[in-house]
């Protein structure tokens, strides 16, 4: 018994997977046609800019879409040229990434809002000044710091200033 090396048995090329492409007229199953070429320079570059789009497109899905967007597409496969395995394990790695980024955004935004709290409570009782957003100045003595949805506002007697419009501290 003779043991065939696997680098030598020969691979099947997989075709591109063609984009469904969807108009308000209705096509019959015989209009449309599969290419079952290989793979060229051009259909490359097609794919690049197509994963490129398929990556914007996942950052604004959440993982139940993907997840009936990949179980839709695996049901709906032709079975005598299945996708390409890797192009499923990309599409999952691009989900968590993207999951990831969206979890790192809002643990930064947290974490900006509460040293914004921070520095404003370290001002109370002390002087500061600055130019609110329609060029008025201000001064005068930080007497509490309430926190609002639009970030931390200082209490100088009976006006409010926000954290981000202090230029100077006494």
């Amino acid at each position: 018994m003779s043991i065939t090396p696997i680098s030598s048995i020969p691979m099947p090329t997989i075709p591109a997977i063609p984009t469904p492409s969807f108009s308000s007229s209705s096509s019959t199953p015989s209009s449309q046609s599969q290419s079952t070429s290989t793979p060229t320079s051009s259909t490359s570059a097609s794919n690049s800019s197509s994963a490129a789009s398929a990556t914007n497109a996942l950052a604004s899905m959440n993982a139940n879409e993907f997840m009936q967007l990949l179980v839709a597409q695996l049901q709906n496969q032709n079975p005598l040229s299945p996708t390409d395995p890797t192009t499923f394990i990309t599409q999952t790695s691009q989900l968590t990434m993207v999951q990831a980024l969206q979890s790192l955004e809002t643990s930064t935004t947290q974490s900006n809002q509460e040293i914004g709290v921070m520095a404003s409570s370290s001002m109370i009782g002390r002087t500061i000044s600055g130019t609110l957003s329609n060029g008025t100045p201000f001064s005068g003595t930080v007497s509490s710091v309430q926190v609002t949805s639009s970030g931390p506002q200082l209490n100088i007697g009976t006006s409010s200033v926000p954290l981000s419009s202090v230029t100077s501290i006494a």
